[in-house]
């Protein structure tokens, strides 16, 4: 249930960038001319009549229609930005006006749109959408933080997706479950069923590419996987839809995330508690293993680069190879851009400097190396303070809880590398700088 309002409100950016709220005036006659406008109204029923008509090429009221759903959409755009600021906008140095400017791209009236092949945030979501399978929050919510999830990364904030929370081994959600929620038995053999179907299904297939150097967001399940989890769950005597699955899932997923500390993991915060959730025994040693693992984790990142970086600067031809490191350290330590170094550096082009630096190969070598290295140093770390069938278990899922930690520190090196006009100060940047200075080099002052 939600107000009327939001229907026919339009929330946008000026070209300030100052935020404004416009009354759509076709919108609302329309609304209010096709359902009852009391204090509260049913979304779902509302934007499922809404997208009817807008995808029905015979109906007439479809511009209004549509200008009613992407009235709702801004309207959710903003409250999320909202959200995002008030929970961590001091921490990461940014204000809603930042977020605002990412993801309020869009124009009304429809009329006063400019043809052209870009495509704001809520069009995507419009042609998107299946209300089959959610609801228009839902889907608008998960588009909106994708557009935003790079610059959270570039602050140092790191949100976990729903789909990565339900890693969380099937001992500690039974555990969760009983004693912090205090569920009855029935309702926690339902959610260890959802929970085990998801494991088998769609953990098995990730975990199957984890050869694989690139890197891999967490996606929403395929409708192959819907369809053999509901069929796992039916084997169970347990019937869901695929629209019931998703939401069950999700709302599993918020539950785990109730008890996450922290609950959204800032990349370079000493708190940082992701691995503990996953693998650390709850005996009053959690405090000096998680100090330990962070020292393992930086000292494997630092190890890490220094060997790629090498690598990549010896099997490179001389003339390239003297070139290298100072280019390597004016991007990331001096902040230049490329075009700056081609011409500092008498390189020709900026697509010069970008072959020459191989930033995307890089960071996926790095990725890779960090991954093997701390494997090892986990291992070896968990045996002090694991007992046997805790290692065993940790052993399954290692990999998949070690990408949780790299893959954030990878994406904020490569979100701050497209980002122009920003410093790049990501825990990637500072650490290759500390390596970088010790090879005297002569254009870098870092």
């Amino acid at each position: 249930m939600g107000e009327a309002l939001r229907y026919w409100q339009f929330v946008g950016i000026d070209a300030a960038g100052n935020r404004r709220v416009e009354v759509i005036a076709p919108a609302r006659t329309f609304f209010k001319q096709q359902f009852s406008t009391g204090e509260e109204i049913a979304d779902a029923s509302v934007q499922r009549q809404l997208i009817a008509i807008v995808r029905s090429k015979a109906a007439i009221d479809r511009q209004a229609a549509e200008s009613c759903l992407r009235c709702f959409i801004s309207n959710q755009s903003a409250w999320i930005c909202r959200e995002l600021v008030a929970q961590f906008g001091q921490k990461g140095g940014f204000t809603w006006a930042d977020l605002y400017s990412l993801v309020l791209d869009d124009r009304l009236p429809l009329d006063r749109r400019q043809t052209s092949n870009y495509q704001s945030v809520a069009t995507r979501i419009l042609q998107t959408v299946d209300l089959n399978l959610g609801q228009l929050s839902t889907w608008t919510k998960r588009l909106v933080m994708a557009e935003l999830n790079p610059f959270l990364l570039n602050c140092g904030i790191y949100i976990a997706s729903d789909w990565s929370l339900l890693n969380i081994p099937i001992d500690r959600l039974r555990r969760l479950c009983k004693n912090t929620f205090r569920l009855p038995d029935s309702e926690i053999q339902k959610k260890v069923h959802l929970l085990t179907a998801y494991h088998q299904i769609y953990r098995r297939d990730r975990l199957r590419e984890l050869g694989s150097q690139s890197r891999r967001k967490y996606a929403e399940p395929t409708v192959e996987q819907i369809d053999e989890m509901m069929s796992y769950l039916r084997s169970q005597n347990l019937q869901y839809s695929a629209k019931q699955l998703l939401e069950e899932l999700q709302d599993l997923a918020q539950l785990i995330r109730q008890n996450r500390c922290p609950e959204t993991i800032s990349i370079d915060d000493s708190n940082n508690h992701a691995l503990i959730e996953q693998s650390a025994p709850e005996d009053n040693s959690e405090n000096e293993l998680l100090n330990r693992y962070r020292q393992d984790l930086l000292e494997c990142l630092e190890a890490s680069l220094t060997e790629v970086v090498t690598q990549y600067h010896q099997k490179k031809k001389p003339d390239k190879a003297a070139k290298f490191l100072p280019a390597l350290c004016l991007f990331h330590c001096e902040s230049r851009s490329m075009g700056r170094i081609a011409k500092e550096m008498q390189l020709g082009t900026q697509s010069t400097v970008s072959r020459l630096l191989e930033l995307d190969q890089l960071r996926a070598s790095v990725r890779q190396t960090l991954l093997l290295k701390l494997r090892d140093r986990v291992k070896a770390l968990a045996e002090t303070y694991s007992s046997r069938s805790r290692l065993e278990a940790i052993d399954q899922q290692l990999d998949t809880i070690l990408l949780e930690q790299i893959d954030p520190i990878i994406a904020a090196a490569a979100a701050e590398a497209n980002t122009p006009n920003q410093p790049r100060n990501s825990l990637f940047s500072r650490r290759l700088c500390r390596y970088l200075k010790t090879q005297n080099i002569a254009l870098c002052t870092h």
